[in-house]
């Protein structure tokens, strides 16, 4: 059985997130394009920047497990979604995860900051994705 490894807010990279989008927005003013698309890539800007920083604080996803290429994760709600990985992506701060859970169409994507798992927990979810989920 494999391990299965709590996921918390990451309140730091949040905070970076949110500067980020505020540079953004700066840049969506502050630039030669017509007061309308200034005003649209603005909102995009705000909205994504928005949604990430929500996302960083309060995840939709409290723990996840993997095993030879299986995830399963438990949903904030409580709701447990396993399924196929089929692309990983692993650096020392962050992990990104196409899978598709069981009984859907589309696939989805997850991510993961180093700040969001204990140390030892990361290390072992990295060490086990770039062995290609094998224990």
């Amino acid at each position: 059985m494999a391990a299965e490894w709590p996921i918390a807010g990451a309140p730091r990279t949040a905070v970076l997130l949110a500067v980020v989008t505020a540079l953004g927005l700066i840049a969506a003013f502050a630039n030669g394009l017509p007061v309308l698309l200034q005003w649209i890539v603005g909102l995009v800007a705000l909205f994504v920047g928005i949604r990430g920083v929500g996302q960083l604080v309060r995840p939709n996803i409290s723990t996840l497990s993997i095993e030879r290429r299986r995830l399963r994760v438990r949903q904030a709600a409580g709701q447990c979604l396993s399924g196929r990985v089929s692309a990983a992506f692993v650096s020392p701060l962050f992990v990104g995860l196409s899978w598709r859970p069981e009984n859907s169409r589309w696939p989805r994507s997850l991510g993961i900051f180093r700040e969001q798992m204990a140390p030892e927990d990361f290390r072992r979810l990295s060490a086990q994705l770039r062995r290609g989920g094998e224990a």
